[in-house]
């Protein structure tokens, strides 16, 4: 069968249902060729297209199910699908169009072999290559990332000089074809000439009276011949007869043709071939016909093949020759040539040797480029016997690579491909990528004859297994990653549950490598985490498998265990050899350990990334106990904690994803109204529950370091946009609420000079930090010297919700801050609660006491802001002032705000 689009294994996907459908697609394109060549009508043709049509409608909706499965929403995916609506879309508009049908037919036949040779090489390779690593585990992204990295580079290249072939060859596969079969009509049309001349000749001398009418028609016969006849003189090479027919080929009339010769219509170079040809013929001879250009009238030219015969006229021997235009197909053979140097060129590219099989007799043949891939220097191919090739395959892959074979060979798989090692001549094993299929095949459609190519792939194997490497060791340690431990550790529970054993996994957290890090620097700290690397290497348990899972941060799996209990040993074992002090650089230094440990298995199904949270988990309880100790995940009474940790991981994800904002609620000054400064307020746009207060957020951080996070983004985003109202002229300050681990943080004070430092036009008073009486207490004497640190640094200080906590004196007299915010539960209530006005009167005289700034939070209503002013009260913040509004509101309210005339009527108490 006429195949203009022939399968080749370089369009196989890896997706067996899409594979089959692309071949059933190609089917019908080689079906659609073959009813064209062979002259099929309109109506044939069109009936075809319909099929192909419809069949490509359901295998683009089968393909677009299958993609969905892991691409659901991913832009490739729309892509993919607009792709398939343009397919059909240029279909309808070739079917539309009002050209000769044979012209949209040759386009059509170019668009659908170049659009599906395309679509499957490079569209939905990607797809298959990106839905197979998803299936590995991959995220969309990481994917997406892995498909066009292996479509980069030499295999783009490859898919270019592939489909170009495929054009190439496909058009000239037409032209071929259309050539054959006008020449297979022009011969038979010339045999059956011949046969009615020779008939009417063989009865001329019983029709000698009609020998007129016979002549006639003898004379029509060759006048009508689709072919140029001419006749020449064998001595003078002159022409002494010629058909109409080869007189338009070359352009004259025949009297013109009557007086030239065969020198007048071939070139120079071809008059001693020509003339030898024509005067060395004799009856009854065939030869192989000449292919040579002929020059027509107006000087152009056409390649023609020339038959000659002798041809007895009147007693005289002259050369008779039939002259066949072959100028295309001279041509489609010559670009048929090119497209193989071209593919060979690309064999050359990838370096890639070729072999043959031979199964009758077990041989293999192979090319001098695949015999020096293995080191042999032969010139011209080589053989050698199928047993002493497998003799050459390395024994770990030898089954596979028969086991592919043997699949082939029986029909089961388009092709044959496989990875494997070959031993080099010198000893050692060169990679090799394997491909070939059966391209011979007996009556009983036995396989006959295997042929394929085979590339070198060491460098691609070293490369990736270094990529593997990287992938799955920290590169400080060498020590496996999370990625690679998780792995193992999935492997580990697998073996526990078949076995019937225990295992633990213990997660280490190194006490104070921070504060080495900021003392000695991070080198020093790189080779304190090497040598705890190296002690722990030193486990005494054979089994067991480490991890570094980044920064101060090591696993081990413990495994296994002969019960519950064993791991107490091991895990004390751990404690001791990171606590063991150490001299580095000259230094002596000393660090601990917190030890969160994890058991398997469990009363609940769970994976393996969940057993390490676990044990993560585990780890910060042991730290928040104190440090360099152990804490045994307990899955029942710890079930508060780990949901405070997914609340945790939630909060973390959203400052990822950039959903916390800052709102701004105004401080004035309650008599004149002017606005001394803002309240920066966090509240969290929930993708799903909208606008979150911090009441519904914030407890959930207690004590967790995700809050200093959480509050370095707030000064971060504070700080910014003090410098964004600094350029619009607004010279003002905001507050913000400091948490008390970032109190206690030893790092606090430099990180917040650096964060001052990236906003030049924002000046230290413009910040103003607020510190909560509960989160000073834990070390005053450190919150102490820090709030002295910081306002000689120029930032300015609060004491915040003052008079709710159980030492407030305490608090005031030894946090020298210039700022008292009376707490708005005590202001709320002062209007109806004798006792809570009693509390502010006794805030405000405490403030003039020490010489402090009061300011009243909770001033809700004007009656509120009018008793604050009369009991002395000079500044407040609250909902009758203003609520917490977004920054980019800020100036329209500053330009609208008027202080409520009850208040500026009234003066505060002498």
């Amino acid at each position: 069968m006429f195949e203009i689009f022939p399968w080749n294994p370089n369009l196989e996907t890896g997706i067996d249902l899409i594979d089959v459908q692309h071949r059933k697609l190609v089917s019908l394109i080689n079906q659609l060729a073959q009813q064209h060549v062979q002259g099929a009508t309109e109506a044939e043709v069109q009936a075809i297209l319909g099929e192909l049509s419809d069949y490509a409608d359901y295998h683009f909706r089968t393909e677009e199910g299958i993609w969905k499965t892991a691409l659901a929403g991913d832009d490739w995916l729309i892509q993919h699908i607009q792709t398939h609506q343009r397919f059909f879309s240029h279909i309808a508009e070739l079917q539309s169009s009002r050209r000769p049908f044979q012209a949209v037919l040759d386009d059509l036949f170019s668009y659908l072999i170049q659009w599906l040779a395309y679509h499957i090489l490079d569209n939905d390779k990607r797809m298959a290559l990106a839905l197979k690593a998803i299936g590995q585990g991959a995220s969309v992204a990481s994917a997406h990332a892995q498909a066009d990295a292996h479509m980069q580079g030499a295999t783009a290249t490859l898919i270019q000089t592939v489909l170009g072939m495929y054009q190439t060859l496909s058009s000239q596969a037409l032209i071929l074809m259309h050539e054959k079969l006008g020449r297979q009509r022009a011969e038979q049309a010339l045999a059956e000439s011949e046969a009615r001349w020779r008939l009417l000749l063989e009865h001329t001398a019983d029709h000698q009276h009609s020998g007129s009418r016979f002549e006639k028609n003898l004379s029509k016969i060759i006048d009508e011949l689709p072919a140029g006849l001419a006749v020449v003189n064998p001595g003078s090479l002159g022409f002494v007869f010629v058909n109409p027919w080869f007189c338009r080929m070359l352009g004259y009339t025949r009297d013109e043709l009557l007086a030239l010769g065969v020198e007048d219509i071939h070139p120079p170079e071809c008059f001693a071939e020509v003339t030898s040809s024509l005067r060395s013929v004799s009856l009854h001879q065939r030869r192989s016909a000449l292919i040579m250009p002929v020059y027509r009238k107006d000087g152009s030219h056409f390649l023609a093949s020339i038959e000659r015969t002798a041809i007895d006229l009147d007693g005289m021997l002259s050369s008779m020759a039939i002259f066949t235009d072959v100028t295309e197909r001279e041509v489609a053979r010559t670009a048929l040539e090119d497209e193989r140097l071209r593919l060979q060129n690309a064999m050359d590219a990838v370096q890639a040797g070729t072999w043959e099989l031979d199964l009758n007799t077990q041989t293999v043949r192979y090319d001098d480029r695949f015999a020096r891939m293995l080191g042999y220097d032969n010139r011209g191919p080589m053989a050698g016997a199928y047993a002493m090739y497998l003799s050459w395959i390395h024994t770990d892959d030898r089954a596979a690579q028969q086991l592919q074979m043997d699949r082939h060979l029986r029909g089961d798989t388009p092709h044959f491909e496989a990875e494997l090692r070959l031993r080099h001549k010198d000893g050692h094993w060169v990679w090799c990528r394997t491909l070939g299929r059966v391209m011979q095949r007996d009556a009983h459609n036995q396989p006959l004859w295997v042929t394929g190519i085979s590339v070198d792939i060491s460098e691609q194997k070293t490369h990736r297994q270094q990529i593997d490497h990287i992938t799955h060791h920290d590169a400080l340690t060498g020590l496996p990653n999370r990625k690679l431990f998780v792995q193992t550790l999935a492997q580990a529970m697998q073996a526990a549950t078949q076995a019937h054993h225990v295992l633990a996994v213990t997660y280490l957290d190194l006490d104070g490598l921070s504060a080495i890090n900021d003392c000695y620097g991070q080198e020093v700290g790189n080779q304190l985490v090497l040598e705890i690397s190296r002690r722990l290497r030193q486990l005494p348990h054979p089994h067991d498998h480490l991890a570094h899972i980044g920064g101060d941060e090591f696993a081990v799996i413990l495994s296994p265990l002969e019960q519950p209990q064993a791991f107490e040993t091991p895990v004390k074992a751990l404690l001791d050899m990171v606590s063991a002090p150490m001299i580095l650089h000259g230094i002596s230094l000393q660090v601990t350990a917190s030890i969160g440990i994890t058991l398997f298995p469990q009363l609940e199904k769970m994976d393996a990334e969940q057993l390490l949270r676990q044990a993560d988990q585990a780890m910060y309880l042991a730290k928040l106990a104190g440090k360099n100790r152990a804490h045994l995940f307990d899955p029942i009474n710890d079930e508060t904690t780990r949901a405070q940790f997914m609340r945790i991981d939630e909060i973390h994800q959203g400052l990822l994803k950039n959903e916390f904002v800052l709102h701004y609620q105004p401080k004035v000054n309650l008599s004149s109204g002017a606005v001394v400064g803002f309240e920066a307020l966090i509240r969290w746009q929930h993708p799903s529950r909208g606008l979150l207060l911090p009441g519904l957020f914030i407890p959930a951080l207690s004590q967790h370091p995700m809050a200093v996070n959480l509050g370095n983004w707030v000064i971060d985003t504070a700080l910014a946009q003090l410098a964004q109202w600094n350029a619009l002229g607004i010279r003002t300050t905001v507050s913000v609420n400091i948490d008390s681990l970032q109190l206690h943080d030893p790092d606090f004070a430099d990180r917040l000079q650096r964060q001052l430092n990236a906003q030049p036009s924002v000046q230290p008073w413009q910040l103003e930090l607020e510190i909560l009486e509960t989160g000073a207490l834990e070390n005053m004497a450190h919150v102490s010297a820090l709030v002295n640190h910081l306002q000689r640094m120029g930032f300015e200080c609060a004491l915040d919700d003052f008079g709710t906590g159980y030492s407030s004196l305490t608090f005031l007299k030894q946090l020298e801050a210039r700022t008292i915010k009376i707490d708005q539960s005590f202001v709320r209530g002062m209007l109806d609660d004798a006792q809570h006005a009693a509390i502010v009167n006794s805030v405000l005289d405490l403030a003039r006491n020490f010489t402090r700034r009061a300011l009243a939070e909770g001033v809700e209503t004007e009656a509120h802001g009018q008793a604050l002013i009369e009991l002395g009260c000079e500044f407040g913040q609250g909902y009758a002032i203003a609520h917490a509004m977004p920054a980019d509101t800020v100036a329209l309210w500053m330009s609208q705000w008027q202080v409520p005339a009850s208040w500026a009527a009234h003066r505060p108490a002498v």
